[in-house]
Parts: structure tokens; C-alpha cells; sequence
């Protein structure tokens, strides 16, 4: 068992289930408001506990929030188009440094700016009584987020190597029919470049990377590998004060932010780009809920990555996040952003049914496909994949390893590789249906999913690459996956949406064709949900609409796997 660096990582990586649901990206009527203002004063006077944010004005902070969210790092949101204002304080202590990373981009990102504290002399403390306290401006601290995972011995790494890449059903695979190839960002402590696996003080992001490129470079003779590697520094500093030079460990909420935005930018902006090209962003970090992330939550730097998040969705991008370990307090579910497979997006333009939320969260299993043992609670993603001792051989750096590690931070490269795969053979797919099939050809392992989007509790399922069946089996995978879209995807989509097995969203269709004709085909889906619900609500026929149903839901509470180790065994 390994533990991280410092308490701060040991209350960082916990998280809790929940997210908001479709929002406007304008989030102006969370700023502070004169009836905010006064609320905050009546509860002031009162001697009532207040959040720390409250009225724009820092109160008690919780001791957690004191250790994660430290005074030298504040983001700011301002009402007024104006920029956000020079905060000057005594030149005998030092300096806050304004940063404004979203200039230029749309009005909702714009507004956001940030400020870390340059003493005068080592541990002088920030000066925050220069903060201006008006309805124009709001400032909050920037909290950190983490993405750690636990090393193990090393050992004889090629027999743990050849276990992992055998549960994830890797082939070797000659002139794989790619059309396009998809962009991969690694979102993690790497520094940033596009075109390669990237190292740094943390190998973290360099073993998301290794394990992507290992998954989407299938051809033994030095093919054309199913995805372009794209490093982004989130996690900059390699303690809560210094920024590393090769990347770090530690980041906070708005680093992670402009790595987001940066990630899309770069991509759009790069040279050639052309509708059609396809971008996957492998989000294995996060934060606890306690920082923020579920509904009605007005802090700053949680709704700015939610905003990023969705901007980047709108521009076209596939989310996919680590759902997280746990931590030594045991806090329950999801960490964020993987939390936020429970909002919509809100550029959708998929059918009605069909599954499609903001980030797709993916947990993780043992070589079993049994939960790992780091496991949340109450955290279970729809999706999950393995993720204990994972070890790859970097493709490109023959006969050297990664460390050996657990965590469902590979459980989320593992999806973005067997997603970037998909979407290279079919480039014109849209996000959800990429994951359709990626949902489709998974394998389900029973128990059911503890959130996503439709708030039901869908069964599990263990990743399968789909298209690595495809070029195995098919002369023609891209007409084969076309096919199965066409007679496999829809109707299961459908079916999983509405709680209605595929076999009897196809015998619907028929039978209520045959009884209304073209009107019945048309209202079948909806006549079966009410015979359904119906038969399911009698005691005596209850067993007959379970057996409608897509598959009998577990009882809450079912465990998930996770991400970023706190501790492993």
C-alpha cells in the first residue's frame, strides 16, 4: 500500500455524487446580488454559520477547505464587462498577479480572471483585505485538484503487462482502415505538447498518455495508430507554492480550467484543422464535492470548469473522466468532473432517448472484473474497465515500461483509446454515437450503475474494443460498424433510455404496426411504457414487466471503481 505526498492529496480525492443539469453558460444571476448581500448580513448579525463566499466577503473557512484551498489563489467573476481590477496591496508584503486566461473567447469565460499571492519575502501571508467587497465582483479561493495515483512494486513487469493488455482484449492488428485520426488530450500533469507521450516530475500524465498510444497503435509493422496524443498541463507545481519546470503534481480548479480551454483552443486553431477532425478530452483528475460541483452550488471555480466543460462539448469534444478512488475519510461518490455524467449537454443533437450526458465517467475492476478495492461509495459508473496493475511497454520506447499502478485513472485512458479507435474509423460519427457503440460492445458484469444522466440505475458494463472485433473479423469494419448503428445501436440505445429491453423496442414496433398500423409504429415505444408501468404496478403481473424491461435494476448503493489512488493494495 502506498500513500500520497501530504494530508492535502489524502482530502482531495474524494467526491460526491450529483451535478447540475442543463444550465446556460451565463452564470451572471450566481454573481453577487444586493438580496445576497443582505442575506449575508442578516446571517452575519445573527451569528449564523456562512459559506465562504457568501457576500464575496471570506468568513469562517472550514478546516478542510483551509488546507485545499490555501489564500495565495483566488478566482474572481465580475458582473461589469469592465476588466477585472488591479488588486494592489502594501509593496513591503508583495503582489497579486492578475491573470485573465480567457480573453477573447466568449462573454460567460471572459469574465473570469485569476490572482496568486508574490510575497515580498518568503512566508509573508496574502493580503486579501485589498479585495474590493462590491456587488460588481465576486472572489473565491481556487481549490486544488489532484491526480494521484499508487505505484506498486515493479517487479517482473511483462507478465503484469501481458494480463492487462489480455483483459482489455488488445490485438496486433495490420493497416487498420483509419479515416481520420482522433486527437487524444491528456489533461494531467505532463507539460503540454501535441504529437507524442509526454513526461514530467509526476509520471501520471506520461502513463495516461503510454497507455493510450499502447491501445491505439495496433499495427505491429509501425502502422498508423489510432490517435494523436495532445499534452496539456493542468497540474503545474510540484508544491502548493513552486511551478515545476517538467510539470508537476499539484493544480488547482481554474489551472485545470484553462488546460481544458487550452486543449480545444489548440485544437481548433490548429493548422489544417477542418470539420471532421475529432477531439477526446481524458480527464483522469479531479476534485471532491466539498470544493463544489453538485446542484445549486454557486462557487466560482467549480462552475468555470462546468462552463469549460460545456463550451468544449459545444465545439465538438468527447469528455470522458476518472470516477475516482477513495480517501482516507471514506467520503461517497464520484469525484467531479466525472460526477457531471448526471448533466446534460447542452449542444446535444442527439435523438430523444438516446444517451448522451455531459462526461462520460468510467470506473475500474480487477483482473476479475470485480470492484477494485479502492473503490468508492456509492460511485458506480455505467461504465467501467480494467484498471489494477496496469503496466504497458511505451510503444514508441521499446523494452521501457510505466510504472506499475491501479487506479481508474487507466480506466478512463483505456475508454478514450478503445472511443479515439472508433472515431478514427468512423469520423463523422457525433460523441454519442462513438460511445453507443463503445456502450454496445461492452460486456455487462451485473450490478447496476450508482448516477448517470437519466438518474436511473443502468447495469454495468466492462469496456470491449468493438473495433478491434471489427478489423479482426470484418474485411470491411467501417460498413460493419455502419450496420451495427443501423440494427444494434438504435434500438438498444432506445431501449436502455426508456427502460425497455432492445428484443421488445423491435417486437413493439411490429406488434403495434400490425394492430394501429403506420400510427401504431409511431406511438409504439410510449403504448409499451404505459403497458409496462402498468403491469409493473400490480403485484400479481409485476413479473411480467420486469421481464419487458432491459434488465432488473440493483438496489442502490451497488460499488463502483475508481480513480486517482489514495491508497491501493
Amino acid at each position: 500500500m502506498q500513500r500520497t505526498k501530504s494530508p492535502l492529496l489524502l482530502t482531495l480525492l474524494v467526491a460526491a455524487c450529483g451535478a447540475p443539469e442543463a444550465e446556460p453558460l451565463d452564470v451572471s444571476a450566481e454573481a453577487i446580488t444586493p438580496a445576497q448581500q443582505r442575506e449575508c448580513a442578516r446571517l452575519r448579525a445573527a451569528g449564523a454559520p456562512l459559506p465562504f463566499y457568501c457576500g464575496g466577503v471570506e468568513d469562517v473557512l472550514p478546516p478542510a477547505l483551509a488546507q485545499a484551498c490555501p489564500d495565495n489563489q483566488w478566482v474572481a467573476y465580475r458582473l461589469a464587462s469592465a476588466p477585472c481590477p488591479v488588486v494592489t496591496a502594501p509593496p513591503m508584503l508583495g503582489t497579486w498577479v492578475k491573470s485573465e486566461p480567457f480573453a477573447g473567447s466568449i462573454p460567460a469565460l471572459e469574465r473570469y480572471c485569476g490572482y496568486r499571492w508574490e510575497p515580498a519575502a518568503p512566508g509573508t501571508p496574502p493580503d486579501t483585505s485589498v479585495f474590493p467587497d462590491t456587488p460588481d465582483i465576486r472572489f473565491e479561493r481556487d481549490c486544488e485538484v489532484v491526480s494521484a495515483h499508487g505505484r506498486l512494486p515493479d517487479g517482473a513487469w511483462q507478465p503484469l503487462s501481458s494480463a492487462y493488455l489480455e483483459q482489455v482484449d488488445v490485438p496486433t492488428i495490420v493497416g487498420l482502415p483509419y479515416q481520420r485520426t482522433t486527437r487524444v488530450a491528456v489533461i494531467d500533469t505532463s507539460p503540454d505538447l501535441v504529437g507524442a507521450v509526454n513526461g514530467g516530475d509526476s509520471l501520471h500524465g506520461e502513463a495516461m498518455g503510454s497507455v493510450i498510444d499502447r491501445l491505439t497503435c495496433l499495427d505491429p509493422n509501425g502502422g498508423a495508430c489510432g490517435a494523436e496524443l495532445a499534452n496539456h498541463l493542468a497540474l503545474p507545481r510540484v508544491d502548493t507554492t513552486t511551478y515545476g519546470v517538467r510539470g508537476g503534481f499539484y493544480g488547482s480548479q481554474l489551472e485545470l480550467a484553462v488546460a481544458m480551454f487550452a486543449s480545444v483552443s489548440s485544437w481548433r486553431n490548429a493548422a489544417g484543422w477542418t470539420p471532421g477532425d475529432n477531439l477526446i478530452l481524458n480527464l483522469s483528475v479531479g476534485w471532491n464535492e466539498v470544493y463544489g460541483g453538485t446542484p445549486g452550488d454557486p462557487r466560482l471555480p467549480p462552475r468555470l470548469i462546468y462552463q469549460v466543460a460545456q463550451w468544449a462539448s459545444c465545439n465538438g469534444a468527447l469528455l470522458v473522466a476518472a470516477a475516482g478512488n477513495r480517501s482516507t475519510d471514506l467520503a461517497p461518490g464520484p469525484i467531479f468532473p466525472a460526477g457531471w455524467e448526471r448533466a446534460s449537454r447542452l449542444c446535444s443533437n442527439a435523438p430523444a432517448g438516446a444517451y448522451d450526458p455531459l462526461v462520460h465517467a468510467v470506473g475500474g475492476v480487477d483482473g476479475r472484473d470485480e470492484t477494485l478495492s479502492v473503490s468508492r461509495i456509492d460511485a458506480q459508473p455505467r461504465l467501467v474497465a480494467p484498471a489494477a496493475h496496469v503496466v504497458v511497454e511505451q510503444p514508441r520506447l521499446p523494452n521501457i515500461p510505466t510504472e506499475v499502478s491501479s487506479g481508474t485513472s487507466f480506466a478512463a485512458a483505456s475508454v478514450s483509446a478503445i472511443a479515439a479507435v472508433v472515431w478514427s474509423l468512423r469520423p463523422n460519427l457525433e460523441p454519442h454515437q462513438v460511445m453507443q457503440i463503445v456502450y454496445a460492445s461492452s460486456i455487462p458484469i451485473g450490478g447496476a450503475a450508482d448516477f448517470g444522466y437519466d438518474q436511473s440505475l443502468l447495469p454495468r458494463r466492462r469496456d470491449h474494443p468493438l473495433a478491434f472485433d471489427l478489423a479482426h473479423h470484418d474485411r470491411d469494419p467501417v460498413q460493419r460498424a455502419e450496420r451495427l448503428g443501423r440494427e444494434e445501436l438504435e434500438p438498444r440505445a432506445l431501449g436502455e433510455g426508456m427502460g425497455l429491453s432492445p428484443l421488445i423496442v423491435v417486437t413493439s414496433l411490429i406488434f403495434w404496426g400490425w394492430v394501429l398500423g403506420p400510427v401504431g409504429m409511431l406511438l409504439s415505444i410510449p403504448l409499451t411504457i404505459m403497458v409496462k408501468i402498468a403491469l409493473e404496478n400490480n403485484p400479481d403481473t409485476r413479473w411480467i414487466g420486469l421481464l419487458l424491461g432491459a434488465g432488473v435494476a440493483a438496489e442502490p448503493g451497488a460499488v463502483e471503481k475508481t480513480d486517482h489512488d489514495i491508497e491501493n493494495t
